[in-house]
């Protein structure tokens, strides 16, 4: 009994026992199927983690593969610039030694130039001081022969010597003078009347020497002692000849009665009268009939009409070659122009022609010049050191005494000329047509820089007439193609009188 028992005992214990574990068990098995669930919801979480690290590194690729093209793109182009550099640097070393070259070339050109200078002030010097010789014996030659004449004639009538000594005793001459004393005061004067300085101080040119020269003699001859009347007219003759050469080689007739490019004033009904007439005819608006080529054209214009003859033989003709040029003694031209209220423009068969009722006025040295019209020549007349530009347009201005004042403006071949545009647009295309153009600007015509070469000439048409100021402005401005050609469908031939010789003239550069 005892041993069924204890038996029976042990397998309930056993039971137990078995029954604890078994829950230990199942309480684990939850416990693992419950990581096992917190292990498939991590899995599900780390699955789409992992897609989205997946597009992520798809995107990265695509930019690196992107950064790889652009990054190959600019290798490339650095080649090509570095090939660039390269070139330019090969370039700018080209450059840099064809500036030495040039810049060496122009110190030699410089140095030569300035030799050019001295050795032509040396020349000038010396045919300066020739001249003065040439002029000196010809006039020591001429008071050789009257002083000769004179001591024969009082040699072979001594008894009028008697009153010619009373006389000089009146004059306050010593009474023993001698033909010696006379003769070599006489030189002494003309020595000093010939002196460089005296004469281009008056005159500014070396024929004013022989003038002066002249009238000494003729002065002193006559007074030194009794000369007769038919000698005293001779030389008289004679001196009024040289006279009349002078006034020629300096400016003619129109230079004597007008003021000249050195701002000298003169008077003269002559020359008012020239100018005058000049200001009607305003470059050929009344004159007769001329061309710019064939048997009209400037070669002929002196022998078109009877007016016209200075076109050939002035002394002061227009345009000219302005190359060297001297500092300006007197003050800048003064512009006061005003924007006028209408321009009419005209096609007077030779030129655009706009006429102007009241555009104000210009200054120089004093005198004002009222702006009477403007007109335009094709190519320029005037030319600076040989070279000649598209057109060239005048401002013709007209002083209360009829002289005339004209500024030209040069226009260089290049972009379109905005100051002209208006006219251009209402370009007259036949013959005496006329048109009005409202709101020009005639200061946008000139440049900003506005610095003047000035010298004496005349009308460049004609009847060529003298005596007129011209104010060259330094500074070209530009004008089209286009412009210049449309201009020149009117005006076939161009409208521009040849360089005209500058002979004894100065022209004068304004200051700042």
């Amino acid at each position: 009994m005892e041993e069924g028992a204890t038996e029976v005992s042990d397998g309930s214990a056993a039971a137990g026992l078995a029954g604890g574990a078994l829950e230990r068990i199942l309480g684990a098995t939850q416990a693992v199927a419950s990581q096992i669930e917190q292990i498939a919801t991590g899995s599900t979480a780390l699955q789409a983690s992992g897609k989205q690290m997946a597009s992520l590194l798809a995107d990265v690729r695509s930019v690196v593969e992107q950064n790889s093209a652009v990054t190959e793109q600019m290798s490339a182009t650095a080649s090509s610039s570095g090939e660039q550099i390269a070139a330019i640097a090969a370039v700018a070393e080209e450059n840099s030694a064809a500036t030495e070259e040039l810049s060496a070339s122009a110190e030699e050109m410089t140095a030569q130039v300035q030799e050019d200078t001295e050795t032509t002030q040396q020349l000038d010097q010396m045919a300066d001081a020739l001249r003065d010789q040439v002029a000196a014996f010809k006039l020591n030659r001429e008071v050789e022969r009257v002083v000769g004449m004179t001591s024969r004639r009082d040699a072979a009538q001594p008894p009028r010597r008697a009153p010619q000594q009373a006389e000089r005793r009146a004059r306050g001459a010593p009474p023993g003078t001698s033909e010696t004393h006379r003769r070599e005061a006489l030189m002494q004067h003309i020595d000093h009347t010939l002196s460089v300085r005296t004469s281009r101080r008056l005159f500014g040119k070396r024929a004013a020497r022989v003038l002066l020269g002249g009238s000494a003699a003729l002065g002193i001859v006559t007074c030194g002692g009794a000369v007769p009347k038919e000698e005293f007219t001779q030389l008289q003759s004679d001196v009024n000849k040289l006279e009349g050469d002078v006034t020629k080689l300096s400016g003619g007739e129109a230079a004597a009665g007008a003021k000249d490019a050195h701002g000298a004033t003169t008077t003269g009904a002559k020359a008012t009268a020239k100018a005058s007439a000049a200001a009607k005819d305003a470059h050929g608006a009344s004159a007769p009939h001329f061309a710019y080529e064939g048997k009209d054209g400037p070669a002929d214009w002196a022998k078109l009409a009877p007016e016209n003859a200075v076109c050939g033989s002035g002394a002061t003709q227009s345009p000219i070659d302005i190359a060297y040029t001297q500092p300006g003694a007197g003050g800048r031209t003064v512009i006061k122009w005003q924007p006028p209220a209408a321009l009419e423009v005209a096609n007077n068969g030779h030129t655009i022609q706009t006429n102007i009722a009241d555009g104000g006025s210009i200054e120089i040295d004093g005198v004002t010049y009222k702006l009477a019209l403007f007109h335009f020549r094709a190519r320029s007349e005037h030319t600076l050191n040989s070279r000649q530009f598209a057109m060239e347009t005048h401002f013709v201005h007209k002083s209360e005494k009829g002289d005339l004042a004209v500024i030209g403006v040069l226009h260089g071949a290049g972009t379109e000329n905005q100051a002209l545009s208006p006219i251009w647009a209402a370009l007259p295309k036949k013959a005496d047509e006329k048109k009005v153009v409202r709101g020009f600007d005639l200061l946008s015509v000139l440049p900003r820089e506005r610095q003047m070469f000035r010298y004496a000439g005349s009308l460049t048409t004609p009847p060529c007439t003298e005596g007129v100021r011209w104010q060259v402005i330094q500074t070209p401005t530009s004008v089209s193609p286009a412009q210049v050609g449309a201009f020149l469908e009117l005006f076939k031939a161009g409208n521009a009188r040849p360089v005209q010789p500058l002979k004894a003239r100065d022209v004068l550069k304004e200051g700042a």
